[in-house]
């Protein structure tokens, strides 16, 4: 991610069909693998530029939705993903009890 030519964070983003499936991911979403914004940039719109572009590209692989990890602690980033249109899909991932987060595409 970069703001005025300098570099701000980072995204990355999978797209399912390009690696063996696996069983606890859905085949027909993209996943927001991860999303660092430095803390100096925060609260600027990167982060959800970032996310818009990438649900932009999901919707060009072909795929209808979006899936994110998120932590339920302190300063977590589940404001943030609400406030963008995810919503809790209901399941806990990994084992440190993450909430799975999803969004259609073209929200």
């Amino acid at each position: 991610l970069w703001s005025r030519g300098a570099p701000v964070g980072l995204l990355a983003m999978l797209d399912p069909r390009a690696r063996p499936p696996h069983p606890m991911e859905d085949p027909r979403a993209a996943y927001l693998w991860r999303l660092m914004v430095d803390a100096r940039h925060q609260g600027r719109g990167v982060g959800e530029t970032a996310v818009r572009g990438a649900m932009a590209i999901a919707r060009g692989w072909g795929l209808p939705r979006m899936t994110a990890h998120v932590a339920d602690e302190a300063h977590s980033a589940l404001p943030f993903y609400a406030r963008l249109g995810f919503r809790p899909t209901g399941r806990s991932v990994g084992g440190d009890g993450e909430e799975e987060l999803e969004i259609v595409a073209g929200h």
